[in-house]
């Protein structure tokens, strides 16, 4: 897996020209259990009344335009993080919100 980006940081996706502001790890659709690399809100509204986060992998990042604040403590978060896929994979309950 690449390196996670910190919370904080712009991309934009290929193809869309808006910009997103990353919120979270790891999401997961209520309705389908996949589970995504991000979670991001528009970087210009923020979150909205409207439909809010959308959720996203990596791959889908075609530019940053922006990298997060990052310190010892964020690196440190985010190498546990890095793990995560890893995890749910080997999981019995990957996928089911459980």
């Amino acid at each position: 897996m690449e390196k996670l980006y910190p919370i904080g940081t712009v991309v934009k996706f290929n193809e869309n020209p808006l910009e997103y502001t990353i919120t979270g790890y790891f999401p997961q659709n209520k309705e389908t259990g996949e589970v995504f690399t991000y979670m991001a809100v528009n970087a210009s509204f923020g979150i909205t009344t409207g439909p809010g986060a959308i959720l996203f992998n990596a791959e889908q990042i075609g530019k940053v335009i922006f990298e997060g604040y990052r310190d010892e403590k964020a690196d440190q978060f985010l190498e546990k993080l890095e793990k995560v896929p890893a995890i749910l994979a080997n999981s019995d309950h990957a996928g089911t919100g459980e």
